[in-house]
């Protein structure tokens, strides 16, 4: 892993840990209202907690998935991305090649 890619993982771990707290903090608020639900029928209110759970869930679990697919393309050489050390190789290869043409007999 390299520094720059160490430095992008700690914030998006925090984003994660912040995420989470904010789905604990709808998670209780829908245990507190399905408590008060079987004490009095708040159906509507239980209904919004609910959605705002689910959307909360969703968007967790979406930026997951894009901090782990972008901690993915960044730590190898995957798709777009230049792998230096074949890139060496062949420079070096080519200036090998160039090096024996021009001290080849009959080269001026």
């Amino acid at each position: 892993m390299t520094e720059e890619t160490s430095s992008r993982v700690a914030p998006d771990c925090d984003l994660i840990a912040r995420a989470r707290a904010l789905l604990h903090r709808v998670e209780e608020a829908l245990r507190e209202g399905a408590d008060r639900l079987r004490e009095e029928p708040e159906a509507r209110q239980i209904q919004s907690i609910l959605g705002t759970y689910h959307k909360a869930l969703l968007t967790v679990i979406d930026m997951e998935d894009r901090i782990v697919s972008r901690q993915r393309n960044t730590e190898g050489a995957g798709p777009g991305r230049l792998d230096l050390e074949a890139a060496r190789a062949e420079i070096g290869r080519r200036l090998a090649c160039i090096r024996d043409a021009r001290d080849a007999p009959g080269h001026p």
